[in-house]
Order: C-alpha cells, then structure tokens, then sequence
C-alpha cells in the first residue's frame, strides 16, 4: 500500500510499501513506537511523540501559527510557528504565563493572538494577555467565573473543560463541557454578563462525545462525536440570533480507521488541523488536511449510524497501523544548512528546556538532520558555566522530544547543547533545584 506520509523535521514526502496487521487486536503485541497511521491524505505535525500525546491544537487564522498541549510534558502550551518560505515548523517552545503553574488542557486565542483562554484539569478557565505582542509570553491569568440559572448556588455547573470558542467579540463563548445527566461530552453555549463572568445557557450537541469548535462568525459548527468516528459534520445558521437548525453535514469523511477527536480550522487557508488517536488517550497525534474544494457540505443521514451497526466489517475492522516503516532516503530534499562536518552539511534545532527552573529532570525538543542520515545518534551534553562537560546522554532519534534525568548534578545553573557529528547546537541555561 503506497501512502503518502511526512518524513518529520525533513517535511518530505516518500512513498512506502508495508505489511498491515490483519486485526486491531494485533496492536496490542506492536511497539507504538515503531508505528504510524495508516492515512492517505493526511500530515503528520514533525514534532509528534509516538506513544505519547500532543492534542488541543490551535491554529491561527492564516495557518502558520499553531498552539498544542503535550499532556506528556507538564501537561502544558506550546508554541511552533511555520516558515512561509520552507513551510517547515520550528521547534516547540513552551509559552510563558506569569504565575501561572498549573496544567494546561486547551487554549483559545484571538485574532491577533493577543489574548488567550484556557482550561486547565479542574474545569477552570483562565483569560491572560500578550506581553508586549508575544506570542509566547502572557500576563498573570484571570479565571473566569460561570453561572447556571436553572441551578445557581452550583458555582461549578456545567464549566467547561476543553474545545473553547469565542465569537469575535467574545460575547458568547462555546465550550465542550460534561453533562451531568449522561456524563458525556456536550457542547454547551454561554452568554457573557459582565467581565469575566459567563452564564450556561443550553446545549448543542445530538450525537455522543461530541468534541468541536465554532467557526468566528458563529455561523457553522465544526464536530467530530463517538457516534461515527472518521467523520468531520458541521451544521449551519444563518445569523448567530438563530438556533442550529436539525440537519446535520459531513465536512469530510476519512478512512474508517481513523478516529479523530479535536480539531480546529484556519478559516483563510482551509487548513485543517486535527488530533488522531488508536482510543488510547496517551497515543494521540495531530496530523494536517487542506479542504478542498470537494469537501462540500453534505447532508448526513442520520439513519446510517443505525444501519452501520450491523455491517460485517466491523468483524474484520481496517487495521490501524502500518509496520515499521522505512523512509526512501533518495526522496530527501535539501535542508538549510548549519554547520558542515567533514563533507557532510548537517542542522541542528534545540527546543527551550521546559520547566525552567527544573526540579530533578527536563525535557525538550530537538531536531538534527544533514546530508548523511548513517551517521550516529546525536548526544546530548550538560555544561558548566565554563563549558566542561558534566553529564551526556545519547540520544534514541534525530528528532523528538527527550527527558534528561542528570541526579548527579548539583543545584545550579547550568547549559544543555547538543553534538550531532562534531556539531554543537547553540548552549541554552537551565536551572537545576532538585528541590
């Protein structure tokens, strides 16, 4: 089977012939790490952690700014922004929010990117603002208070927890939010009463698990729900003083494997961005699609998710991996050179450590590639102030993310860099407490 997949940190398409496990059932006996979805049209984000979890993307409006929560790492906000020339992405950095340690589940941002909401893992949301224009540092964070009429000594009632939406003028805010009769996820709509305040006022949602976004104008809402995995609906108005009407449209519909959960839309570019996953919360992945002109709104039939529960595939389900997959090195275009190490031109990024101070270990991500992929394993080092190494670890790939646990060391200041054949990185400070 050819597919079409993103060589990571290269962004370069090859071609792959691969074996597909007969049965779901057999992933069990798969190393995830050696894995990647089965998908004919989809690209994968470069920074993704196999067996790990990037979710709750955020795209901005013209494609080329992108938020992402790595639940894996702090439970926090990233930030990654792609070149308009190369189209590569550059290496996450974790943003900044003034006193602010909590966890971090999805974001929300203006326009302008100037402002940004969140929820964290309490059903809390949070407002804070740009310093200075940033797009990764923001102001002491304010919570948002929530009030449901049908029961108001409930401070908590119907909070949101993920999947923020704002009209434009942040009057009305959508937010996926659990409700308390089915105890599944709901998109409810709340109505802005005085600042930072919002009141529940109903839900949206018809299918189970409903997880999705509301386009700036209001006018569509994008969802992907358990009832049918692979599908992304939308239903539509024609002024946000109206209610959603019953009928219900299919976006998009991937491959029955696939089962996509959040999801946003960069409203200028028609790009896609989504979070795919195996139904293993820890496996997630984003992945990108650009809607085409073919991907018109179609009126679903509601009768099918009922007849679909009888087909006979469902006893020999689509496999959703492919086996160890092997890229074509002849496909590999020319990368942007840093260095060169005897005749071979190599590049390395090095990611902000985060958190920074760390207690007893940190984490960051890193991208090496170059003309000769044969080479070894880059190696990862810790210096003093002077530049003596004190402590190295070899790193397993050319890119990802990596957890340094350096329990020799002592509280201090200290730079982390990384050597890819005679190659340094630039040496960035991290603080060690062990506190």
């Amino acid at each position: 089977m050819k597919n079409i997949l993103l060589l990571s940190f290269c962004i370069s398409l090859f071609n792959l012939e691969a074996q597909v496990s007969n049965s779901l059932d057999a992933k069990e006996d798969i190393n995830c790490e050696n894995q990647i979805y089965n998908t004919r049209e989809l690209q994968q984000f470069a920074y993704n952690s196999h067996c790990k979890a990037e979710a709750y993307p955020f795209l901005s409006d013209n494609g080329s700014d992108l938020y992402f929560t790595a639940d894996h790492s702090y439970h926090w906000l990233f930030y990654t922004n792609k070149d308009s020339v190369t189209q590569v992405w550059s290496v996450p950095v974790p943003i900044q929010v003034a006193n602010y340690t909590g966890s971090i589940l999805s974001s929300y941002f203006s326009r302008d990117l100037t402002e940004l909401y969140f929820t964290n893992n309490s059903s809390e949301v949070f407002h804070c603002k740009s310093i200075n224009g940033s797009k990764t540092q923001f102001s002491q964070p304010v919570q948002l208070k929530f009030s449901n009429p049908n029961n108001p000594n409930d401070e908590n009632a119907f909070a949101p927890f993920s999947s923020l939406s704002f009209l434009d003028d942040f009057n009305k805010l959508y937010a996926v939010i659990s409700d308390p009769v089915s105890g599944l996820g709901k998109l409810g709509y709340f109505l802005k009463t005085s600042e930072n305040s919002y009141t529940y006022q109903s839900n949206l949602s018809i299918f189970s698990e409903e997880i999705g976004f509301m386009s700036s104008d209001g006018l569509k809402y994008y969802f992907t729900c358990d009832d049918d995995k692979n599908v992304l609906f939308c239903r539509t108005r024609s002024s946000i003083k109206e209610d959603f009407g019953s009928d219900v449209y299919s976006v998009k519909k991937f491959e029955a494997h696939l089962k996509i959960t959040q999801c946003r839309i960069s409203e200028k570019t028609n790009q896609l961005v989504m979070v795919l996953n195996d139904e293993q919360w820890d496996k997630n992945d984003i992945y990108f699609y650009t809607l085409s002109k073919v991907d018109t709104l179609k009126k679903f039939d509601l009768n099918y998710l009922v007849i679909q529960d009888n087909y006979a595939l469902k006893a020999n389900p689509t496999p959703l991996f492919i086996s160890n997959p092997k890229p074509d090195k002849k496909s590999l275009k020319t990368v942007e050179l840093l260095n060169q190490a005897g005749a071979d031109m190599v590049k390395i990024e090095i990611g902000v450590p985060f958190p920074n101070p760390a207690k007893n270990q940190f984490s960051l991500y890193y991208n090496v590639s170059g003309d000769n992929l044969n080479l070894p394993m880059p190696i990862l080092h810790i210096t003093d102030l002077s530049g003596k190494i004190l402590y190295s670890q070899k790193l397993e790939n050319t890119s990802g993310q990596v957890l340094v646990i350096p329990e020799h060391l002592n509280p201090g200041s200290y730079y982390v860099k990384i050597e890819y054949h005679g190659v340094f990185s630039n040496s960035l400070k991290i603080t060690l407490s062990f506190s």
